[in-house]
């Protein structure tokens, strides 16, 4: 085995200088790494580059580059594209401004080039090269995004765009080291998606769903979740349901590719029977069904409380365990708050060293917003009682009255919300959703689906029960401080990792999952709609994305738990209520147990099938859907 020799790749860099930008020509020299065994590999790589004097918004610059087979053996190529932004002094930008949302520099890729983007992000050439022969070009260019605003996105100017192409060759009959099949003719599902990404923008904007995801974005991108080699990079579906080509018979029902997984698996998406359709004279099976009709049916029904009560913070839970209701105290003229509490036996001692406590009238000290860090106190004012009496303030129910968590018997807040979100009980969803797969007969085709994760995130990102140091008010979890945020300006950071063991359901306990399914079956995330283009509070009608059903569905990720609330037609207050994400072309949220309403929760099953799954035939459309197993 030798080295080959040196080749130089050319980086294109572009310096930003007000509104101006001009374009510079940088040289970054890269070994193309060669395996040989008959003969030695000789690789030669060209690339077109104009420099231009300014670079102005909307204009694109050239840029293409091929490589060549020099060599007397046939070789494999591949390349990797890495892109920088060095601010002028000095420090890493995201690709993606945090100010705008924008991806101010937009690679441009050829059509039909012949190139495959890879599960380890590279793109191999699709076909191996003889002697002589060469490459199509990848890149044709580095568009200044259109939208581009330096005024608002001012820590680009003056700052230095690099692009670095990497490449690789290797002799054709060795490149199996490359743990890669870049044919698209394969009958792995998994390999079919990955095909289809090629070209397109994987730089999602979150927040401004206006036109973009019905258009721009229809299809296939991905993204990566987890920084290690082991990890597959994650490809979903996003955008308009017309043509997408994701629809999968298995086990007898009809499914939507949502997203492949870390894993190499293919997350899907019930969605309804079959139909029987005579095509040319020839019964064949089609996925066709809408409304109700694409959600489940259980015991003559389809429409289903997440959990049979909504007043404990507990009721967001896929599984929970104690149910801990909320009470009420009413404000007294002189109270005692403290940042923290002791227990010893039945006894609660709050801490009363300087700084860690206030005293006076709970409607003052609450509007003044010092009560941003002393959840804990007495319900009879003093500054020790017993487990009666001792409670964590939640919110204000007005302005005498206090809503607060009760934590006799327990040693502080941290104590309670263990005890409630321990997976003992299950919920009405999980009881709902593992005896229809098992009475649908879907057990028996278990064998094809992997054990991916059903991620129940019960972390709280804001509110009173984040932690005893945050402010006292609403507590919404972790899905909804992501992706709901403040205002216009948050920018949405939906993720695929899920926060703990306790909340990571599937079926086989590992070091990092909880082990407590039956089956191998769940619901998506408020986090992986967002990623398929679902929009958040968003009203638009009609809906053009091919999750849009016609029918509100639970999501498995809890939204809030609020003060107390005054049911439909009732007169009485009730404590809570807990609430969980629902979707259909957007996303909002309802309380757990409501069955009032005309947007009464469905129920659509997500399972994931194994990486390396095969299909009969089809090509994903809804008329000729993937066939999946017998």
């Amino acid at each position: 085995m030798k080295r080959g020799k040196k080749v130089v790749i050319v980086a294109a860099i572009i310096v930003l200088a007000g509104i101006g930008v001009a374009f510079a020509v940088s040289q970054d020299s890269t070994i193309i790494a060669n395996l040989f065994g008959v003969g030695e590999l000789k690789t030669s790589f060209t690339e077109e580059f104009t420099s231009p004097s300014n670079w102005t918004t909307c204009e694109t610059v050239d840029k293409t580059f091929t490589i060549t087979n020099d060599a007397n053996v046939d070789v494999a190529v591949r390349v990797k594209l890495e892109e920088q932004w060095i601010s002028a002094k000095g420090w890493e930008l995201p690709l993606v401004s945090n100010a705008s949302g924008r991806k101010l520099a937009v690679i441009n890729f050829l059509e039909d080039s012949g190139w495959t983007l890879s599960p380890g992000g590279y793109y191999y050439y699709d076909v191996d090269l003889k002697k002589g022969e060469t490459t199509k070009t990848l890149t044709t260019g580095v568009t200044f995004n259109c939208t581009a605003d330096l005024d608002l996105d001012y820590e680009y100017a003056g700052a230095t765009y690099h692009l670095k192409i990497t490449g690789q060759t290797i002799q054709a009959d060795q490149k199996t080291a490359w743990a890669y099949n870049a044919d698209c003719d394969s009958d792995i599902i998994y390999d079919k998606v990955a095909c289809r990404t090629k070209g397109l923008d994987t730089n999602m904007d979150y927040r401004y769903f206006e036109n973009a995801i019905w258009s721009d974005h229809k299809g296939l991108v991905y993204t990566f979740s987890g920084e290690s080699d082991e990890y597959y990079p994650v490809y979903y579906f996003r955008g308009g349901k017309i043509d997408t080509n994701n629809d999968v018979i298995w086990g007898g029902k009809c499914w939507k590719i949502v997203r492949t997984t870390e894993t190499g698996g293919v997350k899907m998406v019930y969605n309804g029977e079959p139909t029987n359709v005579e095509v040319d004279g020839v019964n064949v099976l089609q996925c066709l069904a809408t409304g109700a009709d694409s959600t489940i049916t259980y015991n003559g029904v389809n429409t289903f409380a997440y959990n049979l009560e909504s007043e404990s913070p507990a009721d967001v839970g896929y599984m929970y365990g104690t149910r801990i209701v909320p009470n009420e105290a009413a404000s007294m003229s002189e109270m005692v708050f403290s940042n923290n509490v002791s227990r010893n036996g039945n006894t609660y001692s709050l801490n009363m060293d300087s700084g860690k406590y206030i005293k006076g009238y709970f409607p003052t000290l609450y509007s003044r917003n010092r009560l941003s860090k002393y959840h804990y106190f007495c319900t009879d004012g003093s500054e020790v009682c017993d487990g009666t009496k001792i409670g964590y303030i939640l919110d204000a129910l007005s302005s005498n009255r206090i809503e607060y968590i009760p934590i006799g018997g327990y040693d502080d807040i941290d104590d309670v919300k263990n005890a409630m979100f321990t997976n003992t009980t299950d919920s009405n969803a999980k009881t709902v959703i593992e005896s229809w797969f098992a009475e649908e007969g879907l057990d028996e085709y278990e064998d094809d689906l992997e054990d991916t994760v059903f991620c129940n995130d019960r972390r709280f990102g804001e509110g009173s029960l984040k932690s005893k140091d945050s402010k006292v008010s609403r507590s919404e979890h972790s899905a909804s401080a992501r992706l709901y945020g403040s205002g216009s300006t948050d920018i949405p950071k939906p993720t695929l990792d899920c926060g703990s063991k306790n909340d990571s359901f599937t079926k086989n306990e590992t070091n990092t999952t909880n082990g407590k399914l039956n089956h191998k079956v769940g619901l998506l995330t408020a986090d992986e709609l967002m990623i398929a283009g679902v929009r958040m509070w968003s009203s638009e009608s009609p809906c053009f994305l091919y999750l849009c059903n016609g029918k509100y569905s639970w999501t498995i990720s809890p939204y809030f738990f609020r003060a107390a609330y005054r049911p439909a037609g009732s007169s009485q207050e009730k404590f809570g209520p807990a609430e969980i994400v629902q979707w259909n072309g957007n996303a909002s949220s309802n309380q757990v147990d409501d069955m009032t309403y005309s947007w009464k929760n469905a129920i659509r099953p997500v399972v994931s099938l194994k990486a390396g799954t095969t299909y009969k035939s089809g090509t994903g459309a809804s008329t000729d859907p993937y066939i999946v197993g017998d």
